[in-house]
C-alpha cells in the first residue's frame, strides 16, 4: 500500500538526507544559541528573584534545561558535528559534605566523571571517601581518625592504573606494590598530642591500622591482590605550635603477604581537609581539575 493518510506533507529522502547532514558551523551555532538562551534566561531568573515573575522564569529555565537532552541524544549518535571529535559528550559530577559533631569533624565526598562516545560510554572514572576526626572529652590531646575510600576506572582508553601500596595507599606496602583499575582502602589512627614541649613546636604520636585491596578492572598490568593488612606507629612534628603542615615519620609492618619487612617513610603533609583525601593516583588520570569543587 503506497498511499499515505498523513496530515502533513511526507519528508521525501532527499529532504530527509540534506537535514541530516553534518556541519560544524550549523551544529556550533544551534549549541551556541540553545546555551546562549539558557544562559540569558538564567540571568533574567536571579534578577527577579523575589517576586512572582520568578514562576514564569523557573518554568522557561528548566524548559530549556530539558531541551538539552534533544542534543545529548543525537550527540550520542554522532550526527552533529563533521568533525567526529566533536560528537562526543562528556559529564562530570562532585559533590562533599563537612559536619561538626561536637568536638568532632565527619567529612566525605563523591566524584564520578565519563565521557559519551560512539560505542557507549567510555572512561568512567569514579571515586569517594569517608573521613572522620573524632574527639571526646574524657580523653584530651586524642584524636581518633578513620578514613574509608574507593576508587575505580571503567572502560578506560586513557591510561590508567591504580596501586595498593605506598604512602598514600597501605604503609605497610612498597611503592607502586599490587597495580589494579579498582580499590578500596580503611585507615584508623590513634592521633595523640604529647605534652612536650609546649611553646616552640607540638609533637604528637600515632599507632594505626591499614587494609586493602586491589581487583584489576581494565589496568593492563592489573591482578586481584585479595586483602592486605598492616599497622604501624609514628612522631608528628608540627615546627610552629597549632601549625597545619606536619611532617610525619611511621614505620609500618605487613601483617600478612608474601614480604613481612617493615616499610619506614618520612612524610610532608598539608592540612589534608581542606585540600581534600585525594588518590593520587587515580587525580591524575582525571581529564579536568578545576572546578566548582576547586573554590
Amino acid at each position: 500500500m503506497e498511499e499515505a493518510f498523513a496530515t502533513r506533507k511526507l519528508i521525501k529522502p532527499a529532504e530527509l538526507k540534506a537535514l541530516n547532514a553534518k556541519s560544524n558551523l550549523r551544529g556550533g551555532l544551534q549549541m551556541a544559541s540553545h546555551l546562549g538562551l539558557i544562559a540569558g534566561v538564567a540571568a533574567l531568573h536571579y534578577l527577579v528573584m523575589g517576586s512572582w515573575w520568578v514562576l514564569a522564569t523557573g518554568f522557561a529555565l528548566g524548559v530549556a534545561l530539558n531541551f538539552l537532552y534533544a542534543a545529548q541524544h543525537e550527540l550520542s549518535h554522532w550526527s552533529v558535528f563533521k568533525t567526529k571529535g566533536l560528537n562526543e559528550f562528556f559529564g562530570r559530577a562532585n559533590a562533599s559534605f563537612t559536619a561538626p559533631i561536637g568536638s568532632s569533624i565527619l567529612h566525605g565526598g563523591a566524584y564520578i566523571e565519563s565521557r559519551r562516545a560512539n560505542d557507549g560510554w567510555q572512561d568512567v572514572l569514579a571515586d569517594a571517601e569517608l573521613v572522620a576526626y573524632l574527639r571526646n572529652g574524657a580523653l584530651p590531646g586524642q584524636t581518633f581518625f578513620f578514613r574509608a575510600s574507593t576508587a575505580g576506572g571503567w572502560n578506560t582508553t586513557i591510561p590508567y592504573q591504580l596501586s595498593l601500596g605506598g604512602r598514600d595507599g597501605l604503609r605497610s606496602l612498597p611503592e607502586d606494590s599490587y597495580p589494579g583499575g579498582r580499590t578500596v582502602r580503611f585507615l584508623v589512627e590513634d592521633r595523640i598530642v604529647l605534652p612536650w614541649p609546649s611553646r616552640r613546636f607540638d609533637l604528637g604520636m600515632t599507632v594505626f591500622a591499614d587494609m586493602g585491596r586491589v581487583w584489576s578492572g581494565d589496568a593492563p598490568f592489573g591482578i586481584d591482590s585479595g586483602w592486605h593488612k598492616g599497622v604501624g606507629a609514628g612522631l608528628r612534628f608540627a615546627f610552629r605550635r597549632g601549625a597545619r603542615h606536619v611532617l610525619r615519620a611511621d614505620v609500618a609492618f605487613p601483617v600478612n603477604g608474601p614480604d613481612t619487612s617493615p616499610i619506614f617513610r618520612v612524610t610532608f603533609e598539608l592540612n589534608r581537609l581542606a585540600l581534600g583525601f585525594l588518590t593520587p593516583d587515580h587525580f591524575r588520570s582525571r581529564r579536568f581539575d578545576i572546578g566548582a569543587h576547586s573554590f
